[in-house]
């Protein structure tokens, strides 16, 4: 039986993560905290046998790539996929989460309770970004065997738990996800099982500790 594990990991905390903003499509960067996020992150993920790394061509998704590889003692491929940046949140982002709902208290609560039956304004519907995040990882279930890990964002790994698992949407937005946290994702021949989600013990021990955390088997 073959098996191919998805480990999803979110990218470090940026400026707008700590003030709460929708980012989507904008390119916004790490900020210091989140540097030190992918740092740790790249510490857990030093002994895990990847055979790939994947990111979002978005600058905070491709930078904690680079942390992350950089951790590495031996090279391992490592490539952007268009289809996995983030929702565009049209006229959402740049708002606060509090502004976003002072101007679109319904619309707003709608999507948050069922994202397929409403779209921010001027944004992308999150079927389509479904289909779009289905449509990227796609090549990485029917690759090698072996472990790949995407660093990508919130609403991607959402999308790509919809598309992998067929969760209903109305629990889309109750997955939590930490920056620099890792989901997994384990596909055995064509069906995939959640492993694990959210783990970030990585961020809540001293750093000598890190390397030595296994990932839940």
């Amino acid at each position: 039986m073959k098996h191919r594990r998805l480990l999803l990991a979110r990218h470090g905390r940026t400026d707008w993560n700590r003030t709460f903003r929708y980012q989507g499509t904008t390119d916004v960067p790490l900020d210091g905290e989140g540097r030190l996020q992918a740092r740790r992150l790249g510490l857990r993920l030093s002994r895990e046998p990847l055979t790939r790394i994947v990111s979002s061509p978005l600058s905070r998704a491709v930078e904690t790539a680079s942390i992350i590889a950089s951790s590495r003692e031996g090279g391992v491929d490592r490539t952007l996929s268009p289809e996995l940046a983030e929702l565009d949140f049209g006229r959402w982002e740049g708002l606060t989460v509090n502004e976003v709902m002072k101007k679109y208290g319904d619309r707003y609560r709608a999507w948050r309770d069922d994202p397929l039956a409403v779209e921010p304004p001027d944004g992308e519907s999150f079927l389509d970004a479904v289909e779009r995040v289905r449509k990227g990882i796609s090549p990485l279930l029917e690759g090698p065997e072996g472990t790949m890990l995407v660093v990508c964002h919130g609403g991607t790994i959402r999308a790509a738990l919809m598309a992998l698992l067929h969760i209903p949407p109305g629990l889309v937005w109750r997955i939590r996800q930490d920056n620099c946290a890792l989901t997994a994702v384990d596909v055995w021949d064509a069906t995939p099982m959640l492993a694990f989600s959210n783990d970030q013990a990585h961020l809540l021990v001293e750093e000598s500790m890190i390397a030595s955390i296994p990932l839940p088997q």
